[in-house]
């Protein structure tokens, strides 16, 4: 009897022992709580670390970027026109209007212009700026400039003003025709330079060339024919 007793006792006292010895134990460093997965909370401290990488690579590729300022002047003004920034092979790299500045990586560009409204300028023409190198962190500025020269012509014939004259105009050595019009007593907005002229009067053609025509300048230039 007291032998079983003992037993008893001593078997109660172990597994007292062992319960205090699990409680006391300390936390397991994996352990997780619900259903979180450690090796997902891993990979999103990889992923959040990445994104800061990214970020960063970001910002420096900004700050290898430098700026150019597109300028279009006509007669030493400002004028609005819709632009473009040309790369490498002519390719273009980015477009907007005069007066943006494009934020571009280093190398050398050049900004081109048209004039498509030809109450402006008759002729349309395009013109591009010298070459322009952008550096990292530098406001550079390319000018695309065009001229002007305001024009009325007058075919005259014995010192005649002659009416219902047609006039085909070309540059100077060149098969393109720039404007094909009827004269009147208006001005024409044109390109400054050199101009061939082709008068059709009735059934005749009268080849004129030399024709000049002054940038800023307002004049009135007389074709005359025989």
């Amino acid at each position: 009897m007291n032998k079983t007793c003992s037993l008893l006792l001593a078997f109660a006292l172990a597994a007292c022992a062992n319960s205090n010895s699990k409680t006391d134990s300390p936390p397991d460093p994996w352990a997780t709580v619900g259903d979180e997965d450690p090796l997902a909370s891993a990979d999103l401290a990889e992923t959040s670390g990445a994104a800061l990488d990214e970020e960063a690579t970001d910002d420096s590729a900004t700050n290898r970027r430098g700026q150019l300022n597109v300028k279009v002047m006509i007669n030493e003004e400002p004028l609005t026109v819709p632009v473009k920034i040309l790369g490498e092979d002519d390719k273009i790299v980015a477009q907007g209007s005069a007066g943006d500045t494009f934020t571009l990586p280093p190398g050398q560009y050049v900004a081109s212009a048209e004039v498509t409204n030809d109450e402006m300028l008759v002729d349309t023409p395009e013109r591009r700026s010298e070459v322009v190198e952008v550096r990292p962190t530098e406001n550079q500025t390319a000018t695309v400039e065009f001229g002007r020269a305001r024009v009325r012509l007058q075919v005259l014939k014995s010192g005649k003003k002659v009416r219902g004259s047609r006039v085909v105009l070309r540059r100077s050595g060149g098969e393109e025709t720039v404007l094909d019009f009827e004269p009147n007593d208006d001005h024409i907005s044109i390109s400054p330079g050199r101009y061939d002229a082709v008068v059709h009067l009735g059934k005749d053609e009268i080849s004129v060339t030399g024709l000049v025509f002054m940038g800023g300048a307002t004049q009135t230039v007389p074709i005359r024919v025989k």
